[in-house]
Order: C-alpha cells, then sequence, then structure tokens
C-alpha cells in the first residue's frame, strides 16, 4: 500500500532563480558621465564643506559616494551590496569614483565603509548638487527643428494626497475626506524642465502663495 502525505503538511517551496548581477554602464555612457562628473566637482566638493559631509570619512569622499549611487542608479541593482560588488568588478568605472586599487576586485573602502556612509551622511551633500545640475542641463538644452519654441510656458496645478501629520500647515479645519497640497509648476517645455514650482493647501489660489 503506497505510503502517502498529509495533507495539512505544505509542499516545499520551487528552488529559487538567483537574479543578475547589476549591469555596468556602456563604455560610452562611462566617456560622457567622466565629462559630465568633472563639471561638477566644483560643485561637489562646495557642497560637501557646506554641510561637513567629509567628517570622519576622509577615505571615502562625498563625489566618491555619489558616482558610487549613480552607478546603483543606472545599474538597477536591487541592493547596494551587490552594487559594490560589481563596482569592483568594473575597474572603469572604480577609476571613475576614485576608488580603484593595485588589487583587481577590491575598492579602496569596504562595504562597511559605504554602508555607514550611505546611512549617516548629510543629505544635503547631494541635495546642493542640484542647482549646478539644474544649470548645467539649461546651458547643454537644444531645441530640434520641431521642438516646442523655448518661450511656451505650462502652468498646471496637480493634486497631492499628503497626510496631515507629514504637513501640519495644512488647513485642518477644512471640510474634506481627502487632505492634500497643490504643487503649482510652470513648467518649461523645451528644456523639460520645472521654471518654478509653488506648493499651496487647496483652498489657496496661486496669486496670494
Amino acid at each position: 500500500m503506497p505510503h502517502t502525505l498529509p495533507s495539512s503538511i505544505p509542499a516545499p517551496p520551487p528552488p529559487s532563480v538567483p537574479a543578475p548581477p547589476p549591469a555596468a554602464p556602456n563604455r560610452a555612457l562611462r566617456r560622457w558621465l567622466a565629462r559630465e562628473l568633472a563639471h561638477l566637482r566644483p560643485a561637489s566638493a562646495a557642497s560637501a564643506a557646506a554641510c561637513d559631509a567629509a567628517r570622519y570619512r576622509t577615505h571615502f569622499a562625498a563625489d566618491a559616494h555619489a558616482c558610487l549611487l549613480l552607478f546603483h542608479g543606472l545599474s538597477g541593482g536591487p541592493r547596494l551590496r551587490q552594487t559594490y560588488a560589481t563596482v569592483a568588478d568594473c575597474p572603469q568605472w572604480a577609476a571613475l569614483c576614485g576608488l580603484a586599487t593595485e588589487q583587481e576586485g577590491e575598492l579602496a573602502v569596504s562595504f562597511s565603509h559605504v554602508a555607514a556612509s550611505h546611512t549617516s551622511r548629510p543629505p544635503a551633500s547631494l541635495a546642493g548638487l542640484i542647482p549646478a545640475l539644474v544649470a548645467r542641463v539649461r546651458r547643454c538644452g537644444r531645441a530640434g527643428p520641431a521642438a516646442v519654441p523655448p518661450d511656451v510656458r505650462i502652468l498646471d496645478g496637480p493634486f497631492l494626497r499628503v497626510r496631515l501629520r507629514l504637513a501640519p500647515w495644512l488647513d485642518r479645519a477644512a471640510h474634506t475626506t481627502r487632505p492634500g497640497m497643490v504643487a503649482q509648476t510652470l513648467y518649461t517645455p523645451a528644456l523639460d524642465l520645472p521654471a518654478h514650482v509653488v506648493r499651496t493647501d487647496a483652498h489657496t489660489p496661486l496669486a496670494s502663495s
């Protein structure tokens, strides 16, 4: 008589397929990024100095941290540890980050050092790059023959739901079941950039904000 397992015992899970490692950016993208990062280095140094981002991190500069995060975003890696290992095996990108060593497959900083900086370095060290990035995009933006004229502006006001505890400045007395804010945005299509943004509650007109 064949022996059968009780129906209450769950079947073993199917074997999992490991995720592929993050893909390294190609040579053309690396060359372009090398030029752009060279333009951003003075702004990166100024931003890091303004918020003391290099304190206790003499071996892992803020621009190297930003470059590593850029690789993480471009490669689409699910975990920072996986991205760290991929950069270690990509000598061109390791050199671009300023983390290359003579030992193949090793970076100038350990992953524990990267993880500690990732959770403790002030976000302002990256936020300070935004004005420089916007100015760079504006200088490099070019309108093609069929592009939108450069003087066209679009005003949009999407409503964004926000919890009252995250936005105490919202009007709690307003009779609405959908608390939120309006992001009044003046948009420049030719540059694909917002020219001005004003946030208000849903009851305040733009002219009085």
